[in-house]
């Protein structure tokens, strides 16, 4: 027959096994809540720096494309921006830092195609790719110039009978100008045939 001291000794080794297992359980969740935070801060910290990269290769872009058509002129077609043609009416980029698809846009917001001419380029979209994450970046390709196309010759009708002689302005020429003149002399004073441009876009002048 058990004696009481021998049922206390037992009672206590009972005790100290369930509260070493109460302290093992807090350790193992207090483990496991912390591998979690640390998986979660790694996972964040990856995606914030996959942002970061998306967009440092849209921005790439922008200055890529920026030096390509500076100075230029003629279509999309003929200019490449690093080794990337027009294709599709997109240029597909290698930064670097990624890659950048870039698409052109007019005054309209219109999307240009490849075979559009360089004047008449107002903004560009870039979209910056790195691992599977994307940011977008639009540019004004613009510093306040307005850049016209005027017509040719003079307004049907105008110095009719003919005149000693004439200025005709408006020879179809892109200018800066919203309008062209035309003169014709008549004996009677320098009537002016102004005619009004149409607005191409913008462009940047540096």
């Amino acid at each position: 027959m058990p004696t009481l001291k021998k049922i206390k000794a037992k009672s206590s080794h009972g005790s100290a096994l369930v509260f070493s297992l109460i302290i093992l359980s807090i350790i193992l969740v207090s483990a496991l809540a912390i591998g979690a935070a640390s998986v979660i801060d790694r996972k964040n910290s990856l995606t914030g720096n996959s942002s970061t990269q998306s967009f440092q290769a849209a921005d790439s872009g922008i200055e890529m494309m920026i030096q390509a058509i500076k100075g230029k002129s003629g279509a999309f077609r003929g200019i490449n921006i690093g080794s990337a043609s027009c294709n599709s009416n997109t240029y597909l980029v290698d930064t670097g830092k990624g890659s950048s698809q870039i698409t052109m846009y007019d005054v309209n917001n219109t999307q240009l195609d490849c075979n559009a001419d360089i004047s008449k380029l107002d903004h560009v979209k870039s979209v910056g790719i790195y691992k599977n994450t994307s940011r977008a970046v639009s540019v004004v390709m613009a510093a306040g110039v307005i850049i016209y196309q005027c017509p040719e010759g003079l307004t049907a009708g105008y110095g009719a009978g003919g005149g000693q002689w004439e200025f005709v302005g408006c020879q179809g020429q892109i200018s800066s100008i919203d309008h062209c003149t035309n003169v014709v002399y008549q004996g009677n004073g320098s009537p002016s045939d102004v005619r009004a441009c149409v607005k191409l876009g913008t462009i940047t002048v540096n």
